[in-house]
């Protein structure tokens, strides 16, 4: 690992153990001390696993402001949104390095951290959309901890399908591809955990949108207008319209991702390849972003007059 990525890995772990320690803060009025204690493990293991500033003892800190929250009686300071962020992604991190260095013998560790970012998450009032993605992702990641077994059973079509949906990840993120082990796989596009060049994938495209129709680029919470998972599938859709294969695909999209599932793994990969080469051209897709919205604006305005009986 190069040393740019150690030191972003550590700086994921330091705002997961920010984020846990926040939260220990949040419940330490409620006398959950066993939760505390599942929490104080992880923040203990993370700054141990990614060597955070070793001069720091983490895990005396989280002690000593564990105690400072039960000494007092206001409810601490919460810990801003960017920081809760990623925390979740610094566990999501974590899981996935645990699972390539340890393999099985984590996987009473990695399947606890989906219920401890879910509590956090409700404790610290995050979006349930991120939560639920990272939860997610964290669930795929045991599930194929547990396929060398079901690829003992089924020959080589496992490894075989192990190997495509690696390369096509590879090559096309920040789409991926998972594999449910169920007979479904799904391709992605998580906003969570974009990050670095991709951190704000195809973001501009709905931004113009929204300024070609005269509306603000961003809300009121500071949030982009435009460009939820919902808007993506829309996009996707119209970029597929003609193809009678679209037909096969179903989609699961939620505010904070593009989600859509197949049976079919060659299906999916040939979608994902064609879907983020029209991505990536920045012109072309700011094109296919504002014909699919336009159409789709249309289509509910037509279905609003129909129901307040202005067309019959």
């Amino acid at each position: 690992m190069d040393e740019e990525s150690i030191r972003q890995d550590r700086e994921l772990a330091r705002a997961a153990i920010k984020g846990l320690t926040s939260y220990a803060e949040q419940i330490a009025h409620q006398g959950k001390d066993e939760e505390i204690g599942q929490v104080r493990s992880l923040v203990d293991a993370l700054s141990l696993y990614w060597g955070v500033d070793g001069k720091k003892d983490w895990t005396g800190e989280f002690d000593h402001k564990v105690r400072q929250a039960r000494q007092k009686r206001d409810t601490p300071r919460q810990r801003s949104g960017i920081i809760r962020i990623k925390a979740v992604m610094g566990l999501c991190r974590y899981a996935e390095e645990m699972a390539e260095a340890q393999g099985m013998e984590e996987i009473g560790r990695i399947q606890e951290i989906p219920d401890v970012i879910r509590r956090m998450g409700e404790a610290l009032e995050m979006c349930q959309g991120d939560i639920e993605n990272a939860c997610r992702k964290i669930g795929n990641i045991a599930e194929t901890l547990k396929k060398p077994q079901q690829t003992m059973e089924h020959g080589g079509s496992r490894v075989d399908s192990e190997q495509q949906i690696g390369k096509f990840n590879r090559e096309n993120a920040p789409f991926y591809i998972v594999d449910h082990g169920n007979g479904k796989y799904s391709l992605c596009l998580a906003f969570t955990f974009l990050e670095g060049e991709y951190k704000e994938f195809g973001q501009d495209a709905f931004n113009r949108y929204a300024l070609e129709t005269g509306e603000p680029v961003m809300d009121d919470m500071g949030l982009f207008a435009h460009g939820s998972g919902y808007e993506w599938q829309t996009v996707f859709e119209k970029a597929f319209e003609s193809d009678p294969e679209s037909n096969r695909i179903q989609y699961d999209c939620e505010a904070g991702g593009f989600f859509c599932y197949a049976e079919s793994l060659s299906l999916l990969e040939d979608f994902g390849t064609r879907f983020r080469a029209v991505c990536m051209d920045g012109e072309k897709f700011a094109e296919l972003v504002s014909r699919a919205l336009k159409e789709a604006a249309g289509q509910q305005c037509m279905q609003g007059a129909i129901g307040m009986g202005e067309i019959k």
